[in-house]
């Protein structure tokens, strides 16, 4: 019986181990990280500035939420001027308030934008955009 329970008590552990996820969702914990899937329905690169002879693209992005309430948003760029184009990083933290899956977001300046998570989900509204980011 003892070897019974042992076997039962390893694969239980197992089992909450490997729903890990499965339990964040349950228990709102958004921490983690979240890959860019799409900007106003658009899949990367993605169009966010544009206006005659300069256009600015996010090619990819990661959102960082962690345990203490901070967070790092960590993207590539591309403009192109005049038909000339160059990459560079882009990087912005803070610190997020989160209640019932809304998020306020308050970037080190002090600007805020918001957003909401769900489900493995990421949503942030911020200067006309919408940003939808998945948990990695």
């Amino acid at each position: 019986m003892k070897k019974f329970w042992t076997l039962g008590v390893a694969l239980a552990s197992v089992l909450v181990l490997s729903s890990c996820s499965t339990i964040d969702n349950l228990t709102g914990n958004i921490t983690g990280d979240y890959q860019l899937r799409q900007i106003n329905g658009t899949t990367p690169p993605a169009l966010i500035y544009s206006e005659p002879g300069y256009t600015e693209e996010v090619l990819s992005a990661t959102f960082t939420l962690n345990n203490d309430g901070s967070y790092t948003d960590a993207a590539i760029i591309r403009e192109t001027t005049n038909g000339r184009s160059f990459t560079s990083s882009s990087t912005s933290y803070g610190y997020y308030d989160q209640y019932n899956g809304d998020i306020t977001f308050t970037e080190q300046g002090g600007r805020q934008y918001f957003g909401t998570a769900s489900s493995g989900r990421l949503d942030i509204q911020d200067q006309g955009l919408t940003m939808t980011y998945t948990r990695l």
